[in-house]
Parts: C-alpha cells; structure tokens; sequence
C-alpha cells in the first residue's frame, strides 16, 4: 500500500498494489522511468490516478496498465480545465511515450474514461 503521491526514477513494476491519495495531485508519476508496469493494482484518488510524464532525463517511456481498478470519491481538472481521465499521458517533453493498456481495467465514472493525452498528441502510442 502506498499512501500520497509517488513518483517513479529507473523501471518499475507493481503486481498487486494499492495506492491511496487526496488532494489535488496525482498518484503516480511516470516522471524518470523508462518502464512502468501496473499489474492488478488499485488507484483510490480524489480524481487523479496516473499522469504518464516525463521529467526530461528520460527520453522515451512504455507504461503498462494492466486488469487495474480506477476508483475516485470526485471528478478532477487538469491545470487548464480538462476533465482528468485515469491514465493521462503528457507527451509534451519529447522523446516517445507508449502506453499499453491490457486486461480489465475498470474505471469509476467520475473519471473521463480510462485515458486523455493532455498535450504532444504527436509523441504519444496508446495500445488498447
């Protein structure tokens, strides 16, 4: 169990965890690794549970969302207004982002859907 945000440097892989936060952040941040994969976990949020980002020493990303739960107590906007769905990837930092999502993924309704690309669209592979 995880409790508050928490952000990932070098690959990561987590079977079976639970991460629990409020406020106005995100669960997980991508931020330094390479790779990241989420088997069986459950993200409890107030409205924010993944933002696939980097923090410009890592070049490019594959994120693995996979038979995950999405549970929010509210919805929750983005720094500009949009509604936050569970995975959000922002690909404005360059490099490549891809994002496998496998599996059952189950998504609470006060998210806009199990994912958004927030910004550099161009950058971004989303695998359903």
């Amino acid at each position: 169990v995880f409790n508050g945000t928490y952000t990932l440097y070098g690959k990561s892989v987590f079977t079976g965890c639970t991460f629990n936060v409020t406020g106005d952040v995100y669960n997980i941040w991508t931020w330094g690794a390479p790779t990241a994969t989420f088997n069986n976990c459950t993200f409890n949020t107030d409205g924010r549970a993944l933002l696939v980002y980097q923090d410009g020493t890592t070049n490019d990303q594959t994120v693995t969302v996979k038979d995950c739960t999405f549970n929010a107590t509210a919805a929750a906007n983005t720094w500009n207004g949009i509604h936050v769905a569970a995975v959000s990837i922002d690909g404005s930092q360059g490099g490549t982002y891809v994002v496998n999502l496998e599996g059952n993924n189950v998504v609470d309704s006060d998210f806009n859907g199990l994912w958004q690309i927030k910004a550099g669209a161009e950058n971004v592979t989303v695998n359903e």
